[in-house]
């Protein structure tokens, strides 16, 4: 339950960096705008990463079971 609110969190971060940034992106903000999608990046970094740990809890669970 946990791991659905954390990706549910760094999904609108990832949203909303990437949003501020195109909007700074346009005002010609392109420093902000980088620091914006760099953050954006690492969100989805640490979705991938929760996703990752998920897979691999399940691998264990499922190999355990067959013992």
């Amino acid at each position: 339950m946990d791991s659905i609110m954390n990706k549910e969190y760094y999904q609108a971060k990832a949203d909303l960096c990437r949003d501020l940034a195109i909007k700074q992106m346009v005002e010609g903000e392109a420093g902000e705008a980088g620091k914006n999608l760099i953050r954006m990046v690492n969100a989805l970094n640490q979705i991938n990463l929760i996703n990752y740990k998920e897979e691999k809890d399940n691998e264990r669970l499922h190999n355990n079971a067959g013992l």
